[in-house]
């Protein structure tokens, strides 16, 4: 039972590893290893295993199609593993790289960033792309890649493709992000009024000797002094309201008669 299961999973993982080790594969044949395993600590390693004998780590849509059959939580776990996040940085890319075009993380980055900058110039164009575009230290000058500090837009990514080999260094330049949302609004008067009023009643209940009431009776008790709180608020409000709208009346009639006095002494 417990352990026969226990020796199939340790043979699969031992076989995924050799397999890591001495065959190129395929996205789908990756998702095929990695969907015959269930725990979660499993399929990471085998994936952070298999993926560098991916047949090409640049291919993106080989690698999202690989992303969605085994799901958010076991590709980002793997690519912590393999320190794909300590070569870019995903919500804001912007910067200088130098990656190894024959290292398989570094070529799926390489891939990922020459994407980026591609939607990113469509964008922006001339304000986005890549800049001091070089392999192992020469400029790159085919399909119009621009050299120096003259950005390299989205025409020219799109025709030119990664060597197989090298490093390549250059300067993302991508779309600045999106400032982030405001805050929402929260009135302070009626969340401090309601907190307020719970929290004396608990420290009441707790100041007072035992025995305790159930916690529930307690929260609702609280609940109930709170809603009784904002109703008495609210009443009070209206009794100033009506106060102020009988002074108003008051005063009115008092201005008429005051001229009706004047009138008649006239």
């Amino acid at each position: 039972g417990a352990t026969a299961a226990s020796a199939t999973d340790t043979w699969r993982l031992n076989y995924a590893r050799v397999l890591g080790d001495a065959v190129w594969l395929t996205p789908w044949q990756v998702a095929r290893i990695v969907g015959t395993f269930d725990w979660p600590a499993d399929r990471v390693e085998i994936l952070s295993k298999l993926i560098p004998r991916l047949v090409d780590t640049s291919d993106l849509t080989g690698l999202e199609s690989l992303a969605a059959a085994v799901g958010p939580d076991t590709w980002r776990g793997a690519l912590l593993t393999l320190g794909y996040f300590h070569l870019v940085c995903p919500d804001n890319p912007t910067g200088c790289y130098s990656l190894n075009l024959s290292a398989p993380v570094d070529r799926m980055v390489a891939a990922w960033l020459r994407e980026e900058a591609i939607a990113a110039s469509r964008k922006l164009s001339g304000r986005c792309g890549w800049r001091n575009v070089r392999v192992d230290g020469a400029w790159v000058s085919e399909n119009h890649i621009s050299r120096g500090t003259m950005t390299t837009g989205s025409r020219a990514l799109t025709a030119w493709r990664l060597p197989a080999r090298g490093v390549l260094s250059f300067d993302h330049v991508g779309a600045p992000l999106p400032p982030l949302p405001p805050l929402p609004h929260t009135p302070k008067a009626q969340s401090s009024t309601l907190s307020a009023s719970s929290l004396a009643y608990l420290e009441m209940i707790l100041s007072s000797p035992p025995p305790y009431p159930p916690p529930a009776k307690v929260l609702a008790a609280a609940a109930a002094v709170a809603a009784a709180a904002v109703r008495g608020k609210a009443e009070r409000a209206v009794a100033r309201e009506e106060r102020r709208r009988v002074a108003e009346i008051e005063a009115s009639k008092a201005r008429v008669q005051g001229k009706a006095v004047s009138a008649h002494v006239l």
